[in-house]
């Protein structure tokens, strides 16, 4: 996820120039850009496909939760280790339980 994120911009300048240092040929180079391109292509198409049966907003929230947890297990392992699990079942409960109450809220009126 973090090549993702900030590496992206290295893949487009410095892995061409280590492949030529290695003595690569700029096709080896092309065939490696063809190849991310069409991943991430089918990738997309995936996860849409899958995504459509879920809300947005809803598909984000898993998406950032992941991501933190992700990001609290690489600062902090042990801690992650034990609350993670704990936290995320929190949300979840907390979130359904708004949900309730939106509900609720929209049958009496308010």
């Amino acid at each position: 996820m973090l090549f993702v994120l900030v590496g992206y911009a290295q893949m487009d300048s410095g892995v061409p120039a280590y492949l030529r240092a290695l003595g690569g040929s700029p096709r080896i180079v092309g065939v490696g850009f063809t190849i991310n391109t069409l991943v991430i292509v089918a990738g997309q198409l995936v996860v849409q496909r899958r995504s459509t049966r879920h809300r947005r907003t809803r598909a984000l929230m898993v998406v950032a939760g992941a991501l933190l947890a992700r990001i609290f297990a690489a600062l902090r392992p042990a801690l992650a280790e034990r609350f993670t699990l704990a936290a995320a079942a929190g949300l979840i409960t907390g979130e359904s339980l708004v949900g309730v109450a939106a509900a609720l809220a929209g049958l009496a009126g308010a």
